[in-house]
């Protein structure tokens, strides 16, 4: 009687942890361009070169979210991982419900982004360099449940410049590349 009740615990406890881990193992990003379609997991897209920073954002209501540590890779990593960009594309991010963003070549690879003052929400003509990339961590964990698997946000080295809040998307599952609009 012991024992059974035992295993009973012991599925219900370890059946979930096994199935998530199992999900974790599979795909978690898929990359579409002119080299075709490339799938990467989790485990992939962490041997790609870390890219780290803060990021804080200002919505359109003017709140302001202070700056937090992100960490992940790159996005023009992670395109240059799954074959290029090829000539001037744009890199639409969609996430698991259908949510898309569409970045220009130069906010993917220059960090061409305006940015606004944490104090004042005040644009700024001059900031610290900012970097879009697909963040698996925040604050040193992995992103929270309603965040997904990655997240594409930017990030600056000091947290000195907030971004448009917009351009942070949620449970990014796809990257496309397209014809620059």
């Amino acid at each position: 009687m012991i024992r059974s009740r035992w295993s009973v615990v012991a599925a219900t406890v370890l059946l979930p942890l096994a199935l998530e881990a199992h999900a974790a193992a599979g795909p978690v990003l898929e990359v579409t361009g002119p080299a075709g379609t490339k799938s990467f997991t989790l485990a992939e897209l962490k041997k790609l070169r870390p890219a780290s920073g803060l990021a804080g954002t200002l919505n359109s209501a003017g709140r302001v979210v202070k700056p937090v540590r992100f960490a992940g890779a790159s996005l023009a990593d992670v395109v240059a991982a799954a074959g290029g960009a090829g000539g001037a594309q744009d890199v639409v991010v969609t996430a698991r419900d259908g949510y898309r963003l569409t970045y220009t070549r130069g906010q993917v690879t220059k960090g061409d982004f305006v940015a606004f003052d944490p104090a004042t929400g005040d644009t700024l003509a001059d900031h610290e360099p900012l970097a879009l990339i697909l963040a698996w961590e925040q604050g040193g964990k992995p992103l929270a449940a309603g965040d997904g698997t990655l997240r594409a946000v930017v990030v600056g080295a000091k947290g000195a410049a907030l971004t448009d809040a917009h351009l942070s998307v949620k449970d990014v599952t796809k990257v496309t590349l397209v014809a620059a609009a």
